[in-house]
């Protein structure tokens, strides 16, 4: 019950001089219908509860940290009744304490009712010496049922806190001065708090903070804090705060299922003052058994900076992952699009995806999660957007979507094996890179401001005590305007690469594959890359060890593409790089060293479009055979490097030079490994390919050298095909222009015999050489033969 006034006198007493002040301040007035619908007891702490006036209770607080249980009126039925009704007024303050926080526990009713917020909470710190009060004090409200925060409600705090996981009045009292605050719910408990549209949240004072702690969260309100928001769905939590940055772990995830966090509202506040004014959003969800999801819409953020150099403030959203201050994982939202997020302390390994669409971000967004990473629809980000999916990580936009951000963009579905010790799941060592795009669609717009970086690279693990190599395979990394359009103003990087270890003490290998990276233009759409374009697809093998006995790695290059079907455009400010190289490592067994097979680089036009290139065309596929201590070097196959115009009378323009390169080069050994060039140059089936500086095609073939110990031969080197081609038919005429050299090369140059030991074993024998031959078909592509090739036909 509400305490009476003599026993509130008897606690004054007691308090000393302060409490006196306090007490003619807050004089007893008449009472009124009390605003609450509970009754009120202290539990922790010393504060006083008044009713001075009809829908107005004041809490009068004495203590820095104080508790009050509230129990819940209730309605004939055992239902209770809403704890703050529209109209009323709860009001906390203190004129002897600058800070001060109170904790309020809703009890719950006997039919377990969700607690029911639709009136006003004011938190006041108030001048002993002239009345003047300002917004201050720390003020939590927890209700194990679950919290309704009403379309009337409005909070005009310091801080606040609503949950529904317990806590104890000690790790309160610790997380009010500066410590951890652990909360924790009923095992199993998926109650929620939802703050309905209307809803009106305010906490203005410097260095306030908000936080919403439960397994369901949903917040369709306004909140401007003017420091730090917290939304974290879990069982088990704690906070800390320190200067505007929160570090939260979640021990034990929600037990709730399916959409968890939902921020649809407005959700922000002032920008920062600068240096040490930090200012950051945070939303947070682990899973426990059942997927989750979270997802983000409507206004995100903070104003804008009031001067230059001033970051005003950063959204970090993460699923299956903890967070401290900027920090996720093995990176940090502070180093932008370099960041890296190597997943080694994911919380959960229960799918957790993370969804922004129609949002609008005032400040840097970092999303995080262990499923799918998706921004999409009619958006905007003022600042950089970094997405980080283990499966897909993607930019969408569809229809008459304008996708807008003004600084850099990371879509990053990387995959990283493990490297550690006595492994039990030798799975673990194993990477496979996920789905990474930036897709537009049916006239949709995309534009980027800064640069971007869309990667699925894989980077292979291992067990650094048996000394066993994981496979590294790249998945699939894209940028597709399908009758969308795309402009990316800085430097765009396309990955899809496979890394083995970069230990140098393998002893058990595995392979190292390229993945699928490629840009592609179809139904009309437009692409356009102000600086440089590198599109990459390599595969580069582990290291092995060269002293002790150890397999191979075999290493495969990828697909990288450039590619128009159909009418559209891509134009490129800058230079623009493919490569799908293979580059073994070494190995030491008496067999053959690790195989270097390079994959497939194309520009290539199906249709009626352009691709225009400002600066160079550079195409790599080019193979380097792993060496081998024990035995024959590793062999090389060169891949495929062209650019093809193909029906429909397309025109490819590259204003700079022009290289295309499938070189292979076989490994050391105890005998030289072998080596084929692949296929290299350019093709105008149908319409123009216009190369106005140097054109250059190189598929040339060096066989290994006869490297360790003595007398071993050379390995073989055949060079492959490189050429120059106009086709063309009476319909479709074909062009090929070359505005300065052209020089086309597919020489082959065996390696080096071994030496003589100078005793018994003489001198190894030289590799063959072959220079390319038009007799034999190309093993990169056998509609290929050798050779090199100035061809006009047709």
């Amino acid at each position: 019950m509400i305490q009476s006034n003599r026993n509130r006198a008897h606690l004054m007493l007691g308090c000393g001089s302060a409490a006196l002040a306090l007490a003619l301040m807050f004089a007893p007035q008449r009472a009124g219908a009390q605003a609450v619908n509970a009754g009120g007891t202290v539990t922790n702490g010393v504060a006083f509860i008044d009713n001075p006036a009809q829908g107005q209770t004041n809490v009068d607080v004495v203590t820095s940290t104080t508790v009050i249980d509230w129990q819940p009126a209730l309605d004939n039925s055992g239902n209770a009744l809403t704890f703050l009704p529209q109209g009323n007024t709860l009001q906390f303050r203190s004129s002897q304490l600058p800070r001060f926080a109170v904790l309020n526990r809703i009890l719950p009713s006997p039919n377990n009712n969700i607690a029911v917020i639709n009136g006003n909470v004011i938190s006041r710190v108030v001048n002993p010496a002239t009345g003047a009060q300002v917004a201050g004090g720390f003020v939590a409200f927890y209700s194990p049922t679950g919290l309704l925060i009403g379309s009337t409600a409005t909070f005009d705090v310091g801080s606040l806190l609503l949950t529904t996981l317990d806590t104890t009045p000690a790790s309160f009292e610790n997380f009010a001065n500066g410590g951890n605050l652990s909360l924790r719910g009923a095992a199993g408990s998926t109650a929620r708090i939802r703050i309905s549209p209307g809803a009106q949240i305010s906490a203005l004072a410097e260095n306030s903070f908000f936080a919403v702690v439960a397994a369901d969260i949903e917040m369709l309100g306004t909140s401007r804090i003017n420091c730090s928001h917290a939304y974290v769905a879990g069982e088990f939590v704690n906070l800390q705060l320190s200067n505007g940055l929160f570090n939260i772990t979640v021990p034990i995830g929600t037990a709730a299922a399916g959409e968890v966090v939902t921020l649809n509202g407005n959700v922000g506040g002032p920008s920062s003052n600068g240096v040490g004014d930090n200012h950051i959003l945070y939303a947070l969800a682990r899973a426990q058994q059942d997927p989750i999801s979270m997802l983000f819409s409507g206004n995100l953020g903070f104003d804008p900076a009031q001067s230059a150099g001033i970051v005003n403030g950063e959204i970090i959203l993460a699923a299956n992952y903890d967070v401290f201050g900027r920090s996720v994982d093995t990176g940090s939202i502070a180093q932008g699009i370099d960041a890296v997020f190597r997943d080694q302390f994911s919380t959960s390994d229960v799918r957790a995806d993370v969804i922004l669409d129609g949002f609008n971000a005032r400040s840097s967004v970092l999303a995080i999660g262990t499923g799918e990473t998706i921004a999409r629809g009619n958006s905007n980000v003022s600042g950089n957007l970094l997405l980080v999916g283990r499966d897909v990580a993607a930019v969408d936009a569809i229809s008459d979507d304008l996708f807008e951000v003004s600084g850099d963009v990371l879509v990053d579905a990387r995959d990283y094996g493990v490297v550690s010790s006595g492994l039990q799941n030798l799975d673990l060592i194993n990477a496979t890179g996920g789905i990474a795009r930036i897709r537009s669609e049916g006239g949709a717009n995309v534009r980027i401001g800064g640069n971007a970086l869309v990667t699925a690279d894989a980077f292979g693990g291992a067990d650094d005590i048996s000394a066993i190599a994981g496979r590294a395979q790249g998945g699939l990394a894209e940028i597709n305007a399908i009758g969308g359009n795309i402009t990316i103003t800085g430097l765009t990087r396309v990955r899809a690469s496979g890394f083995g270890t970069n230990l140098n003490s393998i002893r058990t290998g595995a392979t190292a594959r390229g993945g699928m990276a490629r840009v592609t233009v179809s139904s009309g759409g437009t692409a356009a890359f102000d600086q440089d374009l590198l599109i990459t697809a390599i595969g580069s093998g582990a290291e092995g060890d060269m002293f002790s006995p150890s397999t191979v790695s075999d290493t495969f290059g990828g697909t990288a593409l450039l590619s128009i079907t159909g009418a559209g455009t891509a134009n490129i400010g800058g230079n623009a790089v493919l490569d799908a190289a293979a580059t073994a490592r070494g190995a030491n067994t008496a067999t053959s060293g690790a195989l270097a097979d390079a994959g497939e680089v194309a520009v290539s036009i199906d249709g009626a479009g352009a691709i225009t290139i400002d600066g160079e065309l550079s195409l790599f596929a080019f193979a380097v055979g792993g060496d081998n201590r024990s035995g024959q070097g590793g062999r090389a196959l060169g891949g495929a490097a062209r650019a093809v115009t193909r029906t429909g009378n397309g025109t490819l323009t590259v204003a700079g030079d022009f290289a295309a390169v499938a070189q292979a080069r076989g490994g050391m050994g105890t005998s030289g490994g072998d080596a084929f060039g692949g296929v290299a140059g350019a093709n105008a089936i149908s319409g123009t390919i216009d190369l106005q500086q140097l054109a250059a095609a190189d598929t040339s073939a060096f066989g290994g050298s006869a490297t360790f110990g003595f007398g071993g031969n050379g390995g073989i080197g055949r060079g492959g095909n490189a050429f120059f081609q106009a086709d063309g038919a009476a319909n479709q005429p074909a062009e090929l222009l070359i505005g300065g050299n052209a020089e086309l090369f597919a020489t082959g140059s065996g390696g080096d015999g071994g030496n003589s030991d100078g005793q018994a074993i003489g001198a190894g024998r030289g590799g063959d050489g072959f220079g390319g031959d038009g007799t034999i078909p190309n093993q990169a592509d056998p509609t290929f033969n050798s050779g090199v090739f100035l061809l006009a036909s047709g």
